[in-house]
């Protein structure tokens, strides 16, 4: 939590203010002027989110009182920055999910791996498609390419290179003409043999 406020004395509010309501599991971060929670983040087993309900602030003066910095440490915070290279501390899989057009490639799902092993790539969409699920290497060339055909798509990658990973799914044909998705890259769980 610290990686978000380290350098900032004072956060430009912005002019449109959004008040986030406290659950259970979000840790109240920034308050407003008015004394409402402006952000709050959640953090379990390296899956983290941010809550910002100071969003003109991206917009409006965007150099005032610290929003580039604010920025740049959530964007390390949510990459999970603090733990690369403590292995044993990164989620045992990362996902990403969304919505895209019949033709478009997917949002990236990335994943950090700090030695060899064996990733388990793929993901799932709501109705039947064709298309491709493609690994990108920490050098952000493709690594490999698989076809699909159903709402069903894994395999698995033996990794040596240590580094950040991603993945994205494209549908080149289909029924529909958008597809709501979960994307996800993993290492492969290992069962202990009796």
């Amino acid at each position: 939590m610290t990686i978000i406020t380290t350098g900032l004395n004072v956060l430009y509010e912005g002019i449109t203010i959004a008040t986030i309501q406290k659950s259970p599991g979000m840790t109240p971060l920034v308050y407003g002027s008015a004394k409402n929670l402006v952000t709050a983040l959640y953090d379990k087993n390296g899956r983290r989110a941010l809550f910002d309900g100071g969003f003109t602030r991206l917009y409006c003066n965007w150099d005032s009182a610290g929003t580039g910095r604010y920025v740049k440490n959530a964007a390390a915070w949510l990459a999970n920055y603090d733990q690369w290279g403590r292995y044993e501390h990164i989620a045992p899989e990362r996902h990403a999910a969304g919505q895209t057009s019949l033709g478009k490639t997917s949002s990236k799902v990335f994943y950090y791996i700090g030695q060899a092993e064996t990733l388990r790539i793929g993901g799932y969409w709501e109705n039947d498609a064709e298309g491709k699920v493609t690994v990108y290497g920490p050098d952000e060339k493709v690594a490999k390419e698989a076809t699909f055909t159903g709402n069903e798509h894994y395999f698995e990658m033996p990794v040596a290179a240590p580094g950040i990973w991603s993945a994205d799914v494209t549908f080149t044909s289909g029924a529909k003409k958008a597809y709501t998705y979960v994307i996800s890259a993993g290492q492969v769980k290992k069962t202990a043999k009796k």
